[in-house]
């Protein structure tokens, strides 16, 4: 109720202040006690609400007035008014997810960012973002997770970003045309999580290069490795994972769609030998077969989530449908004898 009187009420409650030697207004709260801070939850609540009304100010959400230090500013868009680039260099950050922002650019982001922040900002998510220079990462060199998704990042800009960000830990090049992936080793001592979806598989090739440099890196937490489309030639099973020296720490496993071939008895071996594992992603595998016996096998371990495809309405639809079948056939045989 409260949240909803501010966002309703929200020229009222703030004033505006123009400088002639400034090209945008900024913005404060009308009496606002000096001595209170919007309580971070609270303030979090308050911006998504901002957000959908397109009434979001950055400048009201300044250590005067919050303690929030995470700002979920993704799907915004960035104007040249209330919310420009420039307001940012009013926010003292920590976490910044900006996945999405139209009318700003990365370069524009690192650019507005007070040196306080550039030097204490320790996660940002670009995803979807296009990077022109991927030199502004020296910027953020304490940066421990980078979501870098669906942005236009290649394997050079991987390699200046693993440079520039030597502490990171957590890692998302998801549906990038990154395929060398060969300078995350000098990671492999840190990185806890790597996230790699692809949309369209590359070639074999390629996918035993990753996987060659993915099993080195041992201090791996969570990883994704899943496809949306696989190529028509199948591959040959892929399944230096399921060894027990391989990615031992490792406790969320996601291959949706089972871009390594994984045969079911692989589950199995990847299971016994990764005794740490928690959750494993086996949406949209091929093959109903193979999902019948996945299906079996991981009933035995009921101590690990199972992300899949509705797998039991999967296989009552599969018996539909065989059944149907079943009847049709049936039906001509008996049209075809009368």
């Amino acid at each position: 109720m409260c949240l909803d009187v501010i966002v309703s009420n929200l020229t009222s409650l703030i004033a505006t202040h123009r400088d002639p030697d400034k090209e945008y207004p900024s913005y404060s709260w009308r009496n606002f006690p000096s001595n209170w801070r919007i309580e971070p939850q609270l303030a979090k609540e308050l911006i998504k609400r901002l957000k959908i009304c397109g009434e979001f100010i950055p400048s009201l959400f300044t250590t005067d007035y919050t303690m929030l230090s995470s700002f979920e500013l993704n799907n915004l868009q960035f104007n040249s008014h209330s919310c420009s680039p420039e307001s940012l260099k009013s926010l003292q950050i920590t976490s910044l997810n900006v996945a999405y922002a139209s009318g700003i650019t990365f370069e524009e982001i690192v650019s507005n960012l007070n040196s306080e922040t550039r030097e204490k900002l320790t996660s940002l998510n670009i995803t979807g973002m296009r990077i022109v220079d991927a030199s502004d990462f020296f910027h953020l060199r304490n940066l421990s997770s980078l979501d870098i998704s669906y942005t236009s990042a290649t394997a050079e800009d991987l390699q200046v970003i693993v440079t520039a960000c030597s502490h990171l830990k957590y890692l998302d090049i998801s549906v990038t045309s990154i395929e060398d992936i060969s300078c995350l080793l000098s990671l492999k001592d840190q990185l806890e999580g790597l996230s790699m979806h692809f949309q369209i598989l590359p070639k074999s090739r390629v996918l035993e290069e990753m996987i060659s440099i993915i099993v080195q890196l041992v201090e791996l937490r969570r990883l994704e490795f899943s496809c949306t489309k696989r190529r028509k030639r199948p591959l040959l099973p892929l399944t230096d994972f399921c060894s027990s020296d391989a990615l031992i720490h490792l406790e969320h496993f996601d291959i949706c769609g089972n871009p390594l071939s994984f045969p079911p008895i692989a589950i199995r071996h990847f299971i016994e030998n990764h005794p740490k594992i928690e959750f494993l992603g086996l949406a949209f595998w091929p093959g109903f077969d193979d999902a019948l016996e996945i299906e079996e096998i991981v009933s035995q371990y009921p101590h690990i989530v199972v992300s899949s495809n509705s797998t039991k309405a999967k296989f009552i639809f599969e018996i539909l449908s065989q059944t149907l079948s079943i009847y049709v056939l049936m039906l001509n045989c008996a049209l075809y004898e009368y």
